[in-house]
């Protein structure tokens, strides 16, 4: 159960931006955001970000951030900071996965439910997906270029959001994606808040990242890796 009067910390990392937003009584008080300019890596971005935004040592009550899938690198140093920030603070964290909360920025675009394809780059020629569909969803999948536009083709209904450039996205996918230009870490933020709304309540306790670890998948790296 969420407590009241919290005070939250919320961070993500993109393919070329790193977010940061910290919510207090129930408004957010503050949200950055930094893109990765060339020679700058993203643990050298995130951090001081997180510095700017928080007082510490301000008493934090959650730390919100994904848990992947998606750049294992982004994964790995966004659970690291949120352990760091938990031993120091003793704060709960909130870790949904990173299709979960594209699912829930694309619903909210939408404002009714409507059949949604989430999809995250594997960086293997292929990508992470999730079917949603209101509160439902199915089991996370890979899918080729080739099946997303096949599942367009078939469903003109079925839009598109998650982690892609989508200039860089063929000219079909293009006409199903839900584009967002605000801040991810106020999403994540919103999307926390809003479990208990939806009956749902948020999982307080891993740390530890998604990985997509299908025997099927794992087989077909070894024999044909990227």
């Amino acid at each position: 159960m969420i407590i009241e009067n919290f005070t939250a910390l919320a961070f993500a990392v993109t393919e070329a931006t790193c977010y940061a937003a910290v919510t207090r009584n129930g408004k957010v008080t503050s949200a950055q955001k930094n893109l990765q300019e060339s020679g700058m890596t993203q643990s050298r971005l995130l951090v001081p970000l997180i510095q700017d935004i928080l007082s510490l040592p301000e008493k934090i009550d959650y730390v919100l951030t994904p848990r992947g899938p998606g750049s294992f690198t982004a994964v790995r140093l966004c659970l690291a900071t949120a352990q760091g920030l938990t031993i120091s603070t003793q704060a709960k964290v909130f870790t949904p996965t990173s299709l979960a909360l594209w699912a829930y920025v694309g619903m909210r675009s939408l404002k009714e439910p409507k059949p949604l394809l989430v999809l995250v780059d594997s960086k293997r020629g292929d990508f992470y997906a999730q079917y949603f569909n209101g509160l439902s969803r199915q089991s996370v999948e890979i899918l080729t270029v080739d099946q997303v536009t096949l599942a367009l083709e078939e469903n003109p209904s079925l839009y598109l959001v998650g982690d892609l450039v989508p200039e860089a996205l063929p000219e079909l996918w293009q006409k199903h994606w839900l584009s967002f230009q605000d801040n991810l870490a106020v999403a994540l933020l919103s999307y926390f808040t809003s479990c208990p709304k939806e009956g749902l309540e948020p999982d307080t306790q891993k740390l530890k990242p998604f990985y997509y670890n299908v025997p099927a998948y794992r087989t077909r790296y070894q024999n044909h890796p990227a």
